[in-house]
């Protein structure tokens, strides 16, 4: 027999020391009998000792009676009271009395000295009987059963040593060692049985609560794929019963598409699939199911168990945000981040490597008399109504969105491989466009004649650069309203547009020497004091010839010329001298100063430390900035952009997403990046007051934003209307837009907002 002494020990020191109130009932139930019995054997062992003991004895036998008498009493107690003491002071008293009680009769063996062999035998029968008793009222404590027993046994074995002086008294101390350490491995044994035996019961139960109580469906099946078992919530998500599942033949399923993992996990381990699912009775469920075999202890398989987790409501949540993020709530066409969605895609399929593509920009003449005469309403009618002239009229295969108040956007993908073909295409497909015009729309008994503006630009295979396509078309789009031509061409129309560009390029060199750069700077005002709080430094340009133009006009241009870095440092340089200058003068009320950064310049990998150094230079503290970045420049370079907000935001400054939710994937990068702020861009705010579902978005996105803990800014606020609604939101807003001012240069909003001493 082979024991572990130091798993023994090792397992008795782990061992929980607290009592258990159910191992102290045990405890004290057990040993009633065995307490009588004791009673019983020690009154009859003092009347047969008697007459060669004489009085010695009956103490002996008093001391032992008292000694139980006080613990059947202790343990009578327990039972009618159990709450009198806490588990542990019970514990402590029934040890305790049970350690007395061992040592009161180990003391019997001091009598050994005085009788002959039989009598000696008699008591050490006597000691050995009771250290069995032990074992069975004692059972429910291990530690408590191995101390009795040496109590009772080391002393006997220690006398018999003495006394024994022949060999067959030492022969029987030998036997008496071996029957003690006999007990000792009987107890250590049941000991382990017992932990073993509880543990698996323990496991067992664990397993079949789990089976039955868990929120996931699971079902077993055997080598044969017929089903062997299922749990309650599988039979309540199909809205089946017990007496269909079991025994069914999983090949019989009406949708086959699961098979597979089911199969696979027999031969091939633990597989996977998440899903569309028709169960038996025809509903539709998205699933996600994880199946894996099921083996007995030589690693023999017997079947497999899946877990299905029904994913149904969180996939159609996401379908309906993703929808929701990428559609025009008014007319359900696609919105502007839908349409370069969609055209991001066409770009990328193979078929644009040598195919022609068409690109339509539609927008409404007289629109904006339609609203100022007859209402909002009526305007949202007219342009549900266009938006279903214009899907009628064309195929599925073409791309449909509304990318403004009252433009639209029809992309026909893949039309020719040559151009004659597809500029012949282009003219009859704008002729039918504007045939949906011709006939007046009737709505509200109003009849009402609708003209549109045409502009349209032909997508030459292998060109990838959406917004330059959509920008293109608007500029297209803008001469053919400004000619009032009806339809006009890209072609027909750049070479105004190239020489201006051309023209403003050479300018620019000499632009930052003649300081011909001008920053303005546009209030964002607190949403519930209307107090401002900060400001936005834009970029302008003074051109000598052209006048004051914006971003949008040489930006691009600015990036192709190699000048974009000087022009940012440039602007950092005139904000940090701004603030000092405030400072200075006394007038400094702002919160901060954004600015936004171009991508190339941020992704710069020194941005961060030379700005951090600027700040220095000037005495500017690093909340008093804010760098405002597009997700484009994100997009770019995931690492780099994550490195560089991270250095900022360890150094005080305070980062934001700008025109948050028009591009890419805004949620990635909210959860992803340490950013402070979010502008929401002026497309979800546009329509609020006469779309509720671009209320619902905008109120979706304001409370994942404050869950998130970010400062929110609201961009675009142009009338009074948008004021009253985005007011009735429980967060701390703030907002910039014409509604309270327009951008201005430096010198004019110093005197229009910060215009009184300030007291540091």
């Amino acid at each position: 027999m082979n024991i572990d002494f130091k798993k023994i020990y090792n397992t008795i020191l782990d061992s929980d020391t607290s009592p258990k109130a159910e191992s102290i009932d045990e405890l004290y139930r057990y040993s009633f009998a065995s307490l009588i019995i004791l009673a019983i054997i020690a009154a009859a062992a003092a009347f047969f000792l008697y007459p060669y003991l004489n009085k010695n004895i009956y103490i002996w036998a008093f001391l032992l009676e008292i000694t139980i008498a006080y613990r059947l009493f202790d343990g009578y107690r327990y039972i009618k009271h159990p709450d009198y003491y806490s588990s542990y002071v019970w514990y402590k008293k029934f040890s305790s009395a049970a350690m007395l009680t061992a040592m009161t009769l180990s003391s019997l063996s001091i009598f050994l000295f005085e009788l002959d062999d039989f009598y000696q035998l008699f008591i050490v029968a006597l000691l050995l009987g009771v250290s069995s008793g032990s074992s069975l009222s004692l059972s429910s404590d291990f530690r408590m059963r191995l101390i009795y027993t040496t109590i009772l046994m080391l002393p006997l074995v220690l006398i018999l040593g003495i006394i024994g002086n022949d060999g067959l008294g030492y022969g029987f101390v030998i036997s008496l060692l071996i029957y003690y350490a006999l007990q000792m491995m009987l107890s250590v044994k049941s000991f382990f049985f017992e932990q073993k035996y509880k543990d698996a019961n323990l496991k067992r139960s664990f397993l079949r609560n789990l089976f039955k109580e868990s929120p996931v469906a699971i079902i077993s099946y055997d080598t044969n794929l017929r089903v062997t078992d299922c749990n309650p919530y599988l039979l309540k998500l199909f809205n089946l019963d017990k007496e269909t599942i079991i025994g069914m033949d999983l090949t019989q399923l009406r949708d086959k598409r699961v098979l597979p993992t089911f199969i696979g996990s027999l031969y091939g381990g633990s597989q996977k699939y998440e899903g569309p699912y028709i169960s038996l009775l025809g509903k539709e469920y998205w699933l996600e199911i994880v199946s894996f075999p099921f083996e007995d202890n030589e690693s023999i398989t017997l079947g497999g168990v899946a877990i299905l987790n029904d994913k149904t409501k969180e996939r159609e949540a996401i379908q309906e945000m993703e929808y929701m993020a990428g559609h025009d709530m008014l007319t359900g066409l696609l919105n502007r981040r839908g349409l370069k969605q969609q055209m991001y895609e066409l770009v990328s399929k193979k078929e644009h490597q040598d195919h022609f593509s068409l690109l339509f920009y539609i927008d409404l003449n007289n629109f904006k008399g339609i609203n100022d005469s007859m209402g909002h309403s009526m305007g949202d009618k007219v342009l549900v109504a266009v938006a279903r002239r214009v899907t009628n009229r064309l195929d599925d295969s073409c791309i449909i969105g509304r990318v403004g108040g009252d433009e639209f956007v029809v992309v026909v993908p893949h039309i020719a491989k040559s151009q004659i073909k597809s500029e012949s295409f282009a003219a009859k497909r704008s002729d039918m466009l504007n045939a949906i015009f011709t006939d007046p729309f009737s709505i509200d008994e109003h009849i009402l004649h609708i003209q549109a503006s045409i502009g349209i630009v032909i997508i030459e295979p292998k060109y990838s650069d959406v917004e330059e396509m959509i920008r293109f078309a608007d500029i297209t789009m803008y001469h053919a309203k400004k000619e009032r031509l009806g339809v006009s061409y890209y072609s027909a129309s750049m070479d105004k547009r190239q020489k201006e560009l051309f023209e403003l390029q050479n300018d620019l060199s000499k632009a930052i020497l003649d300081n011909e750069f001008e920053i303005y700077m546009q209030p964002i005002v607190d949403l519930g004091s209307n107090n401002i709080k900060a400001a936005e430094v834009l970029l302008r340009w003074e051109h000598p010839d052209h006048g004051l133009l914006l971003p949008e006009r040489f930006i691009s241009l600015v990036l192709e010329s190699g000048l974009l870095n000087k022009i940012t440092w440039w602007v950092v340089d005139e904000v940090f001298s701004n603030i000092s200058r405030f400072k200075q003068e006394g007038i400094w009320s702002l919160e901060y100063i954004s600015f936004n950064v171009n991508a190339r310049s941020f992704m710069q990998k020194e941005f961060a430390a030379t700005l951090i150094g600027k700040l220095k230079k000037y005495s500017i503290a690093a909340d008093e900035i804010m760098i405002e970045i597009t997700e484009e420049s994100l997009v770019k370079n995931f690492d780099q952009a994550s490195r560089t907000i991270s250095k900022l935001r360890e150094n005080g400054i305070r980062c934001a997403i700008d025109d948050f939710g028009t591009d890419y994937s805004s949620l990635l990068y909210l959860k992803k990046l340490p950013f402070f702020t979010i502008k929401i861009d002026r497309e979800f705010i546009a329509d609020i007051a006469t779309q509720k579902k671009d209320l619902n978005l905008l109120s979706g996105i304001l409370s994942l934003a404050n869950k998130l803990g970010y400062e929110m800014i609201i961009e675009g606020v142009e009338d009074e209307e948008q004021m009253l609604i985005l007011k009735e939101f429980p967060y701390k807003l703030s907002y910039q837009g014409f509604l309270f001012d327009h951008p201005q240069n430096i010198e004019m909003f110093k005197s229009r907002h910060l215009n009184k001493t300030v007291d540091r």
